[in-house]
């Protein structure tokens, strides 16, 4: 945990300039996963998120939920998420956070590793999100994604995901994704861009996150 520690100050130093100029926010956090029976896995994952748009603090996201593995290419999974998000300061909030919960239900089809070191990855996701506010949003995410064996101690990856509202039945927005997944001193880590797109009817609003993650 030490060197975790010096290693995310080591970052913090060196990359958060680049962070502010090359995206809008940033991700990093620990996730936490382990077998508790032969096909059940417990996943779990504390975040801290910095938006750099406008004065936003950091804020925190924690998440929990189980995977069942049916075959070794097939699984179902489903995860609860509380977070606090920033609602930006205003004369009519008594506070700049709004609590925010997150239910999803999903499930996850992965090949084989190719001869090439190609492994394709898709998931289907069903997410329902509600605020303090009393707002609720059902989605239905459909990500596919491709990563690639490039050595023993890094997989490259690239994904694209789509967001279907549903209640308004329309396509609302995407991701594109792009990271490796690596060993650093003995633990699994990842790094990870991703670019959000938001339709509307009059325009349309891009996003940039950069993310640092460490699994232990």
């Amino acid at each position: 945990m030490k060197r975790i520690i010096r290693i995310y100050l080591l970052l913090g130093i060196t990359l958060t300039p680049c962070f502010r100029l090359l995206a809008q926010e940033l991700r990093t956090g620990i996730d936490f996963d382990r077998m508790i029976l032969p096909k059940v896995e417990f996943l779990s994952k504390l975040q801290l998120r910095k938006s750099f748009v406008g004065q936003n603090p950091f804020y925190i996201v924690t998440q929990a939920g189980l995977e069942y593995k049916i075959i070794k290419q097939l699984s179902i999974a489903g995860s609860f998420r509380y977070s606090l998000e920033p609602l930006g300061i205003s004369e009519n909030s008594l506070s700049p956070f709004s609590d925010k919960m997150r239910y999803t239900a999903e499930t996850k089809v992965k090949s084989k590793r190719f001869d090439n070191g190609v492994r394709l990855r898709y998931r289907l996701r069903y997410q329902h999100s509600e605020t303090q506010q009393g707002k609720s949003k059902d989605y239905l995410r459909n990500k596919l994604m491709l990563d690639y064996k490039l050595i023993k101690e890094m997989t490259p990856y690239a994904a694209a995901e789509l967001y279907f509202r549903l209640g308004e039945n329309e396509l609302q927005k995407f991701r594109l994704y792009l990271g490796a997944d690596f060993k650093l001193f003995k633990r699994e880590a990842e790094l990870s861009y991703i670019l959000e797109g938001d339709f509307d009817d009059t325009y349309f609003l891009s996003y940039h996150m950069i993310g640092v993650f460490f699994r232990i």
